[in-house]
């Protein structure tokens, strides 16, 4: 029986499986151009989440999702997260091209949806960017990236 205190684990043996119509060869899919807004459904590969409402929802220990990018100048970015969580607390690690640039915690929300930001510097060059979840148990509706410091996109 899972310990209902701790958010739950993914399964390491499952595959990426994207919603019809999301292709999982991250090279054919469009790029994001910072400063950017995104949903966070619209990755070109994920594992172990799911989908709903246009959320990425069920996010468990280890599960990630993928975009492009474009970085078009060497610059401080904010990065921003709109999040829910019911139960649990817990965290984003961003990627670029397997290289860890930020860490981000995700607050217990009392379900409640909440902006989470932090900033992060990005050189300029086209990347994979990887949202890895190293602690899961909760929802994030969209994602987006604001030129400067402190200075997140509004909805």
């Amino acid at each position: 029986t899972r310990n209902p205190t701790l958010p739950p684990t993914r399964n390491p043996t499952a595959k990426p499986v994207a919603p019809t119509g999301t292709p999982l060869d991250c090279s054919s899919a469009p790029n994001f151009v910072l400063p950017v807004k995104f949903e966070a459904e619209n990755f070109c590969s994920q594992l172990g989440v799911s989908t709903a409402d246009g959320k990425v929802t069920d996010i468990s220990n280890g599960d990630y999702v993928e975009y492009n990018i474009q970085v078009p100048s060497g610059s401080q970015y904010t990065f921003s997260a709109n999040v829910k969580s019911a139960v649990y607390s817990g965290q984003f690690n961003l990627q670029v091209n397997g290289t860890s640039v930020l860490w981000l915690s995700v607050p217990h929300t009392n379900g409640a949806w909440q902006s989470i930001m932090a900033n992060v510097w990005l050189n300029p060059g086209t990347y994979r960017l990887r949202v890895a979840f190293p602690q899961g148990g909760f929802s994030v509706d969209w994602m987006s990236f604001g030129a400067g410091s402190n200075n997140p996109l509004s909805r």
